[in-house]
């Protein structure tokens, strides 16, 4: 007989934590301000009951109703739009300008550029429309050639602020955490002066990655390279501006080849719990 009660209390102690697990989950996802979900996104997957509420979609009275379509998608780089508001000239177009510039003729004819090409991961889109990971990969490729086609893996979610929520959410659920990276202040280029991106360039673009643009562009020299890459970053600032003002330290860090698979299978099988309670 004791025994019994003994578990009967322990039963309800631990539906207890979940009941509490689960009402925080869902103030979380209440959160209007983007980036006070993310904070408390961050804490909430470092509590192991929180996190299994988030990663348990399936069961929480509808399977489907938080699975996310994904496929592959893709086009030219001015066919999307970044969410985020900086793109840091140095982590964008500094790796091919600086160390590595083996995709350059690849980007000047047109790509595609794939997964392989740019690091191993994929861009992550979301209705073919906006970038939700990989701004800088992006990016690199639009400020050499705007028109260059880029492979995506698309999750069809209209809304850009869903798209990453859902995304943040997939992410604690595989990752057990919500990693952040930041801009270097000044290398902004939706707020750089012409003067300031031009001096980057002279100072940092390799001879290497001035002889191989000029081979494969109507530039003759690094002066005409600069101008043309100044162009397609004016372009990109006219026609491809940030769809909002949440900074970089906000944006998904998918993991890298086998975590971003698993991120985005537990989106497109419902496992996770990314919209708000239902009223």
């Amino acid at each position: 007989m004791k025994m019994k009660l003994l578990m009967e209390n322990w039963r309800q102690f631990v539906n207890e934590e979940d009941r509490q697990a689960k009402a925080y989950l869902d103030k979380v996802l209440d959160i209007d301000n983007y980036e006070q979900y993310v904070a408390h996104l961050g804490k909430a997957a470092g509590d192991p009951r929180v996190k299994a509420v988030i990663a348990g979609g399936r069961g929480d009275g509808n399977p489907e109703d938080e699975a996310v379509g994904v496929s592959p998608g893709g086009g030219p780089c001015t066919q999307f739009l970044p969410v985020q508001n900086e793109i840091d000239l140095s982590k964008s177009l500094g790796f091919p300008a600086t160390k590595d510039p083996s995709n350059v003729a690849k980007v000047l004819a047109g790509g595609p550029m794939t997964a392989a090409d740019l690091g191993g991961s994929p861009i992550v889109s979301a209705v073919e429309r906006y970038i939700v990971d990989g701004h800088h990969r992006w990016s690199q490729v639009y400020m050499l050639n705007p028109d260059a086609v880029i492979e995506t893996m698309d999750i069809k979610i209209p809304d850009p602020e869903a798209a990453l929520r859902a995304m943040q959410a997939s992410i604690a659920v595989v990752q057990g955490k919500v990693p952040s990276q930041h801009a270097d202040p000044g290398l902004n280029i939706f707020n750089m002066s012409d003067k300031a991106m031009v001096a980057w360039m002279n100072q940092n673009f390799s001879d290497q990655f001035v002889e191989i643009y000029v081979a494969n562009s109507d530039a003759t020299d690094k002066a005409g390279v600069i101008e043309q890459i100044l162009f397609n970053i004016q372009l990109m600032r006219e026609q491809n501006p940030p769809q909002t003002d949440t900074s970089r330290g906000y944006m998904p860090q998918t993991g890298k080849a086998g975590d971003i698979d698993r991120e985005l299978d537990a989106l497109e099988a419902g496992h996770v719990n990314w919209k708000e309670p239902a009223e």
